[in-house]
């Protein structure tokens, strides 16, 4: 909690950085008043499309909890992962999110493997669903889905990272006839410098613990949850929806009309996945330019700057005020129940 101020700060002086980059490679401070003449309309739309986004998302959780027979309350939920949100949008890589959800869920009781194979699963199916649309939107649209100015490997990049991503854990984690296989693996660099550490070694047990209930709850969601993954997925697909369409709706608020969709969607598709990659807090700075970049083409020079600002304040900004205020109903109505969590009762479970 120290370094939450400092991360805090670095991820707003990093995302204003990369905002005030654009205004000047764009002379942006030129389109700046015609924030004078912004259809309040269209921007109304796309602020409710945020409170969309977050509902959608904590939805999608509880789809997934309920596949597993360890329903959470939605109220709980939303919470929980905006405090996460909150906390993926201040550390590199979105890294910090995840852990901090987990954690959050343990002290209200739900099994870290379990919250682990809730979280995986989300992953899998935006990855699943982002491999899948891109093809499709390429076979029914054809080289028109590609940004004018951009290139078409930019979109492909994501793709290749996940396949890369899957991969990875494929080999890792795949089954062998071999006893020893998996000690053979533990051996191998560089987890044999890492398992010299004892502390390393208690939480490296830990895991395996985890990662075993984790397959036990994996086994129950493909056999009983079947109902709650195809409900899921749809509304994973209804969250990227009103995600990707806030960029629209802020552009026809500057009443920019002359767009075409697919190509603001698809390219703020493989935005989205890049930027996961990104080492800078939340993607600051990366996400400002990129979409900078994206838009080029799309938006007259003048508005591109206003556009940016606006479109970063809504999906980004916006978000951390949120977030900092699900932290605080968090902690004041003590959500979080005061229960020791100990690695070696979970061994010993």
């Amino acid at each position: 909690m120290k370094a939450f101020p400092r991360r805090f700060l670095l991820a707003l002086g990093v995302s204003s950085l990369g905002t005030l980059g654009v205004f000047y490679f764009t002379r942006g401070w030129e389109g700046i008043g015609n924030i004078k003449t912004l259809d309040p309309l269209y921007l109304a739309l796309a602020l409710i499309s945020m409170f969309f986004v977050w509902s959608l998302d904590a939805s999608v959780f509880w789809f997934l909890f309920r596949g597993i027979r360890n329903p959470v309350p939605f109220k709980d939920l939303f919470l929980f992962n905006m405090v996460g949100t909150l906390i993926s949008n201040i550390t590199p890589f979105y890294a910090g999110g995840p852990p901090a959800f987990i954690y959050l869920l343990n002290r209200k009781g739900v099994d870290v493997g379990k919250s682990a194979l809730v979280l995986t699963t989300r992953m899998g199916i935006t990855a699943l669903m982002a491999i899948l649309v891109m093809p499709f939107l390429l076979l029914i649209f054809g080289r028109r889905i590609f940004t004018e100015g951009v290139n078409p490997i930019t979109y492909s990049l994501p793709m290749i990272m996940i396949f890369s991503l899957i991969l990875f854990l494929l080999l890792f984690t795949r089954s062998s006839k071999d006893p020893n296989a998996y000690y053979k693996r533990c051996r191998t660099w560089p987890l044999r410098v890492f398992l010299k550490n004892e502390k390393f070694r208690r939480v490296f047990r830990w895991s395996l613990v985890q990662g075993k209930k984790l397959r036990i709850s994996a086994r129950l969601l493909l056999s009983l949850g079947w109902k709650n993954l195809v409900l899921a997925f749809l509304f994973t697909f209804l969250y990227w929806g009103a995600m990707l369409g806030v960029a629209p709706l802020v552009l026809y608020s500057l009443k920019v009309s002359d767009l075409l969709l697919v190509q603001a969607f698809t390219g703020q598709l493989a935005l989205n996945i890049l930027l996961a990659f990104s080492p800078t807090p939340g993607g600051s700075g990366a996400a400002e330019l990129g979409a900078a970049s994206l838009f080029l083409n799309m938006v007259p020079p003048t508005l591109l700057a206003l556009f940016t600002l606006l479109w970063r304040l809504l999906t980004y900004h916006l978000t951390i005020v949120a977030g900092l205020l699900a932290l605080l109903i968090v902690w004041r109505r003590r959500r979080i129940p005061p229960r020791e969590v100990s690695l070696d009762s979970d061994l010993r479970g």
